[in-house]
């Protein structure tokens, strides 16, 4: 019920200086909630079993897009060269890492990245190896 009065509301005192916005939510049902979201919840999680070992309880569209090979990285080797002597302004083929970027490659560069000092510095602290 709608009122002014926040003592109706909270026994305990609230500034009066502030403005105190009270909503309430509406029920749990599935009429108010998101087509895409309703077919989530009414679907029927499965059990999956993650790379760490654990069995989590996923929506069988998740289950589907995990086990999918159709954005799957390169092998950790493919990087390798990566680990080269780069300098700022090297222009280096990045191998594919799963989905592409939107309008990644469309002026004719494929893969290629120009390598700037801020990356280089981001890969040395990722490194990990210094004293």
């Amino acid at each position: 019920m709608p009122t002014t009065r926040l003592s109706k509301v909270f026994p305990e005192e609230l500034s009066e200086d502030t403005i105190h916005i009270i909503v309430q939510r509406p029920p749990r049902d599935l009429e108010f909630m998101p087509k895409n979201k309703r077919i989530r919840i009414t679907e029927g999680w499965k059990p999956y079993k993650a790379s760490n070992g654990k069995s989590v309880d996923l929506p069988p569209s998740w289950i589907g897009f995990l086990e999918s090979a159709e954005l799957e990285p390169d092998p950790r080797k493919a990087f390798d060269y990566l680990k080269n002597d780069l300098q700022a302004g090297d222009a280096i083929n990045i191998p594919s890492m799963g989905q592409v970027p939107k309008d990644f490659g469309i002026h004719d560069q494929n893969h290629k990245v120009f390598v700037t000092e801020q990356m280089l510095e981001l890969w040395e602290d990722m490194r990990g190896d210094k004293d």
